[in-house]
């Protein structure tokens, strides 16, 4: 993890990330290893073959599509233990996105979990641009 790409704070009762990207993609892409990162820790072993899913989100901000992202990436991880490895993004707009999400299997007994996530929050998203960044703080409901 880019340790001045993606920072973990702690809230009361929860976890959060903050993030950054010289694009938005770069942020999401961030945000998918930040919420990887704290899903796992210590992975020992996968299985064979990496996993590709297709991905289309409609919403009304980048804010809103980032949360849409990062749930289904919580949601393949909770059902399938599948773990982020990269995101290709063939349309990134406001109202859209869409590409591939990649993944690696978990084996059974080969990770540490880390966090229990439940859910990416909307409590104080906004994605916001300085200078040559976007930055993103993102809390989840552990």
């Amino acid at each position: 993890m880019n340790s001045k790409a993606i920072k973990v704070f702690y809230t009361t009762a929860d976890i959060g990330i903050s993030v950054r990207g010289k694009t938005i993609g770069e942020l999401f892409q961030n945000a998918a290893k930040g919420v990887s990162s704290l899903l796992v820790k210590d992975v020992k072993e996968y299985m064979p073959n990496e996993k590709k899913e297709k991905f289309k989100f409609s919403a009304q901000s980048y804010e809103s599509l980032l949360v849409k992202f990062l749930n289904e990436l919580l949601y393949l991880y909770e059902t399938d233990f599948l773990h982020f490895t990269k995101a290709e993004f063939g349309k990134l707009t406001e109202l859209e996105l869409k590409g591939n999400i990649y993944f690696k299997r978990l084996k059974e007994n080969a990770f540490i979990p880390n966090y229990d996530i439940k859910a990416v929050t909307y409590h104080n998203l906004k994605i916001i641009k300085k200078r040559v960044y976007y930055y993103a703080d993102i809390i989840f409901d552990i």
